[in-house]
């Protein structure tokens, strides 16, 4: 039986970023108000910018984790894929619980805000209106690449890079002004315990070599 790894060891980077990214949100949200905090940054916009957060928020959509884990099933990982899909379900279970059980009157900032203050949103892009709180795709993108690295080696001594796209996935969601950053900081702490989460309950269970992660000889 393969030689199990330390989550601390493995994604020691990843986790010092994020606690990084955790005290500097918690500042930020101390000394202003959300809504100024998202017009502070919804007003940071540039022509190149408007088609490239709306792509690259997709990252967080439910597709991608869904088609890596298809990915890896057909390369006969399943145990990594499990995973990945495990992580995106439990993620994606919170979320849903708390925008239509909890926080059921939380308007997204583009319709609370758009009578007040002039808001930027890309051309032809269309704006969710309720269920603000907390960012789906920001939970998404989290876990996933926090797993990245327990599953592929080759990662392991990057993860702290890990941190940069699911941060642009944040980033994007208020570009669009789908989410405030206390919606991105919410689904960040979501995904990340969601990763976490699962990797530990699948760590109680044993492998077997064939399903041990892509990649695994390459150090």
């Amino acid at each position: 039986m393969p030689e199990r790894i330390s989550i601390w060891v493995v994604l020691k980077g990843f986790l010092i970023a994020f606690m990084i990214w955790m005290l500097a949100g918690g500042i930020l949200m101390c000394i202003t108000t959300k809504e100024l905090l998202f017009l502070k940054i919804n007003g940071f916009y540039a022509d190149w910018a408007d088609p490239f957060f709306q792509y690259v928020t997709f990252i967080g959509d439910g597709f991608t984790p869904i088609i890596l884990s298809i990915i890896l099933l057909l390369l006969r990982r399943f145990r990594p894929a499990l995973m990945i899909f495990s992580g995106y379900a439990l993620s994606g279970l919170i979320v849903q619980g708390l925008k239509k059980m909890v926080f059921t009157e939380a308007k997204r900032p583009w319709m609370a805000l758009k009578d007040v203050y002039p808001l930027h949103i890309p051309e032809g892009f269309i704006p969710y209106t309720n269920n603000s709180f907390p960012s789906g795709h920001t939970a998404t993108a989290f876990c996933m690449f926090l797993l990245l690295p327990l599953i592929f080696p080759v990662l392991r001594k990057h993860s702290a890079s890990m941190m940069v796209a699911p941060m642009i996935v944040g980033w994007s969601r208020i570009y669009l002004a789908q989410h405030y950053f206390s919606d991105v900081y919410g689904g960040s702490v979501i995904g990340v315990l969601s990763g976490i989460s699962v990797y530990l309950i699948m760590e109680r269970f044993p492998q077997k070599r064939d399903n041990l992660p892509v990649w695994d000889e390459i150090r």
